[in-house]
């Protein structure tokens, strides 16, 4: 392989080797997601920052591969997951081998928890490629606090027990897993994962929000953005809907993709004052326009890891409203950049976008300083290549 040659950095040291990251994760989706704008906003400031090439190995509904600025984008065909509408498994071991093959990174970034480690420990057998993991999804939350909400005793205990044992063994191919906050790492620590860092999603910070435009003047706008999904909330967002709109006046707007989305588009039919549904949007300066435009955004699910819809919209000055608990009620309370409120509590919640309403320019500007603080682009991304530089066989 000859050498790979690159612009000098401006976010790490310079005079550094060029390095080569592959990131492998079963949790993109081209309509939507979190780690697909990870993804995308890592691939960018690396072209422009660092010595490093990076690709990315993703599954989806057939085999292919695209080239972006910066990197390139293979795709293996997959098995769709159940109840989560254009994500996809990944299955295929000859495909990662060949795409591991042609690509031959210095340092792997493993960034799921389901098939993927499995198949990739068969991928890399007889290769010494040093592998990097990354959790995004909070495995205790999900499966154990609300799969296994109604459980007790023993039951409880024997799941979260085997739980744990899962995540040791397939993340156990990692030098060290990365989380994107403290909370996260509570969550690897809980399972018994000790090698572990806490390098926050870099977010590409905007210019402060513009006048809002309100279809209803003088109406407050609640923005949600994210997977249409009850483990994300949103079923106490329904319950909660008639109480926040006439105590606050406000509409609330949901953008994104799920298994709830006909419920919530039928809500929104017979509720048309109460609730509007948008689709996915993937254009980013449509979606910062929607930021913008709200007085205040929507975080109801108490099991992020990071919240990047949420981080998102604090970036541009729009204050959020989360539930307590996960890394969004962390970043509260630290920061007192928005208003937490009790996790599946209607009545609660409802209040909170009272209050955040009222507050909303207040808390915007706590809410944009804060995330320039922790997670700016030029702050987590140097960071991050350390991390990947320090796991290397470069």
């Amino acid at each position: 392989m000859g050498p790979r040659v690159f612009p000098s950095p401006r976010g790490v040291p310079r005079g550094r080797e060029p390095l080569k990251l592959l990131d492998v994760t079963e949790f993109y989706s081209p309509t939507g997601g979190g780690v697909r704008t990870y993804l995308e906003n890592k691939m960018r400031w690396l072209a422009a920052n660092a010595d490093v090439e990076h690709v990315v190995a993703v599954p989806g509904s057939r085999d292919g591969q695209q080239p972006a600025v910066g990197g390139q984008w293979h795709f293996m065909a997959g098995l769709p997951a159940p109840s989560s509408p254009g994500y996809h498994l990944l299955t295929s071991v000859r495909r990662l081998r060949d795409i591991i093959g042609a690509e031959r990174p210095d340092v792997i970034e493993l960034g799921s928890h389901l098939l993927a480690p499995w198949v990739l420990r068969r991928a890399l057998r007889g290769l010494n490629i040093p592998v990097v993991g990354f959790l995004h999804t909070d495995v205790r939350g999900y499966y154990i606090e609300h799969g296994l909400r109604g459980a007790l005793g023993e039951g409880r205990r024997a799941a979260e027990h085997a739980l744990r044992w899962y995540m040791r063994k397939a993340l156990g191919i990692c030098e060290v897993v990365i989380a994107p906050s403290e909370y996260g790492r509570g969550i690897l620590e809980w399972a018994g994962i000790t090698s572990t860092a806490v390098v926050p999603h870099g977010i590409e910070m905007r210019e402060r929000r513009a006048e809002k435009s309100r279809s209803v003047p003088g109406a407050p706008i609640v923005l949600y953005a994210g997977r249409l999904s009850r483990e994300k909330g949103l079923d106490t967002v329904l319950r909660a809907l008639p109480a926040l709109c006439r105590q606050s006046g406000a509409r609330v707007v949901m953008v994104g993709d799920g298994h709830m989305r006909a419920e919530l588009e039928a809500y929104a039919a017979s509720h048309p004052t109460l609730l509007t549904v948008l689709p996915y949007e993937r254009d980013r300066a449509r979606m910062n326009q929607l930021y913008a435009a709200a007085d205040v955004f929507l975080a109801p699910c108490p099991y992020e890891t990071f919240g990047l819809a949420a981080v998102e919209a604090m970036a541009i000055g729009t204050p959020v409203v989360g539930a307590d608990g996960g890394a969004i009620g962390e970043l509260i309370r630290q920061t007192g950049c928005g208003i937490s409120y009790e996790p599946r509590n209607p009545r609660a919640l409802a209040d909170a976008v009272s209050e955040g309403a009222l507050r909303s320019d207040e808390l915007g500007t706590l809410a944009r300083d804060a995330v320039a603080q922790r997670c700016a682009l030029d702050k987590t991304m140097p960071k991050l290549v350390e991390v990947y530089r320090e796991n290397a066989l470069t």
